[in-house]
């Protein structure tokens, strides 16, 4: 299982392993860390900026593992301010999403089972709604199908 752990984690390049645990409800949780240990420029001005916040995570879905448990991301929530105009932000990372609870990786999953199966099943294996499960296929379904509009979807 680590092994398979280690090779969805590969998929957050921008990221390296600090810990890997299991949460309170046994699921895998994978603590990360980026490999970018410069400093941030403001996406305004483009000038330096310092570390305004640290010690926040986001914990997101990133892959399912072989018995059907959801493997976790934590992933560092960086907050930057301008040293020139004052702006604060969010560092943004990689397959990571500004908003949600699941990673770019996880929903193309999502999306890559569905073409098989029907939403509702995929929804009920994942503990997820089935609209949300039908979203992500349609905000994927050209990458698997090939075209953006869906001649049959299964509900």
């Amino acid at each position: 299982m680590k092994e398979q752990v280690v090779k969805s984690i590969s998929k957050l390049s921008c990221f390296d392993i600090q810990d890997v645990q299991k949460d309170d409800l046994e699921r895998v949780m994978v603590k990360v860390l980026p490999k970018r240990k410069l400093g941030y420029f403001c996406p305004l001005c483009e000038k330096t900026s310092n570390s305004h916040s640290r010690g926040n995570y986001r914990v997101l879905r990133h892959d399912w593992v072989h018995d059907g448990q959801t493997l976790l991301v934590k992933v560092p929530l960086y907050r930057q301010r301008c040293t020139t105009c004052n702006l604060t932000w969010t560092v943004k990372w990689e397959g990571i999403p500004e908003r949600g609870q699941a990673t770019e990786y996880y929903k193309r999953k999502v999306a890559e089972e569905c073409i098989l199966r029907s939403f509702g099943e995929v929804a009920r294996d994942l503990n997820l709604p089935s609209s949300t499960v039908g979203n992500w296929f349609n905000a994927y379904q050209e990458v698997h199908t090939g075209s953006k509009s869906p001649n049959l979807v299964n509900i």
